[in-house]
C-alpha cells in the first residue's frame, strides 16, 4: 500500500474566510506531485486536502495548525476559527483514520501483513529561490523514517530497500539516501503501529524536493519519473523481503 498524506492542497469553503495564507504559501509546505509516487502496486491513499485545514500526520490536538510554532513559524489564520468549523474537521481526522484501519484490516486478513509506503517530501531552500540550498549531507535526496517500528524485526525489509535506493541512479549520480536523519517519522506511522502491532509496517519516506521549484511549485517530469521509477522498481525487493518478515511472525 502506498499513501501521499500531503499532498492534498483543497482547503473547505467553511475554512477559506479565516485563512490567511495564500494559496503559493500553502503549496510551498505541501507536498505537491507525491500523489504520483503512489502509482504503484497494491492499495492507494492520497489525501486530497491540504495539511493547512486538517494534518492527519499529527495527534488529533495538533492537527489544526493554530499557532505559528505548529506550521514553520507561519500565521495560518487571520482570525479565530469557530467551534463548530473546528469540530467539523476533527470529525474528519476520525473518519480518516477510521478507514484506514478499516481497510488495512481488511489487508491485513488477506495477506498475514501490510506493508505501507508513507510518502512525503521536504523543503531544501528555505532561504529564498535565489539562495543556496541547504547542506546536503544533512538533508539527503531521500530520508527513510523508521521510528517507532520493530525495527529489528523489519531489518530485512528496511536494509534492502535502503540498498536498493542507494544503487539508482539520476543523471549519472547516485542517491543519498539516509535514515531517520531528518525525519523519523510521524503521527500517521506512529498510530498504525500502535494499533496493528508487528502486523504492520509504514515506512516514511521523504523526497527531497529536488523533482520540483519549491517557490513556485513548477515540476520537473523527468525527475518525478526518476523518483516514481526507483519506488516501482523496489517494491519487488519489498515483497520479497516482507515474506520472509511473514514467516517469521506465524
Amino acid at each position: 500500500m502506498s499513501t501521499a498524506i500531503h499532498a492534498g492542497h483543497r482547503v473547505r469553503k467553511s475554512v477559506q474566510p479565516y485563512m490567511k495564507l495564500n494559496e503559493q504559501q500553502r503549496l510551498r509546505e505541501e507536498d505537491p506531485y507525491t500523489n504520483i509516487y503512489t502509482r504503484l502496486p497494491g492499495s492507494r491513499l492520497v489525501v486530497n486536502r491540504s495539511r493547512f485545514e486538517l494534518d492527519v500526520n499529527r495527534r488529533e490536538e495538533k492537527s489544526i495548525y493554530l499557532n505559528p510554532e505548529d506550521a514553520w513559524g507561519l500565521d495560518v489564520y487571520k482570525k479565530p476559527v469557530p467551534e463548530q468549523v473546528m469540530n467539523k474537521t476533527h470529525q474528519r481526522y476520525h473518519q480518516f483514520y477510521r478507514n484506514i484501519i478499516d481497510v488495512i484490516e481488511y489487508i491485513k486478513n488477506e495477506q498475514g501483513l501490510v506493508m505501507i509506503l508513507d510518502i512525503h517530501s521536504y523543503n531544501h531552500r528555505r532561504k529564498g529561490p535565489a539562495a543556496p540550498p541547504a547542506d546536503p549531507e544533512l538533508n539527503p535526496d531521500i530520508n527513510i523514517g523508521t521510528d517507532d517500528m520493530n525495527r529489528d524485526l523489519w531489518d530485512p525489509v528496511i536494509d534492502s530497500m535502503k540498498y536498493n535506493f542507494k544503487r539508482f541512479e539520476y543523471s549519472g549520480k547516485k542517491y543519498n539516501v539516509k535514515e531517520n536523519l531528518k525525519f523519523r517519522g510521524g503521527h500517521f506511522p506512529h498510530s498504525l503501529h500502535h494499533y496493528f502491532n508487528n502486523k504492520v509496517c509504514v515506512i516514511s519516506i521523504e523526497f527531497k524536493k529536488e523533482f520540483m521549484d519549491e517557490w513556485t511549485g513548477e515540476p520537473y517530469p523527468e525527475k518525478i519519473k526518476a523518483n516514481l521509477n526507483l519506488l516501482q522498481e523496489t517494491v519487488p525487493v519489498i515483497k520479497e523481503q516482507s515474506q520472509k518478515v511473514l514467516k517469521n511472525l506465524y
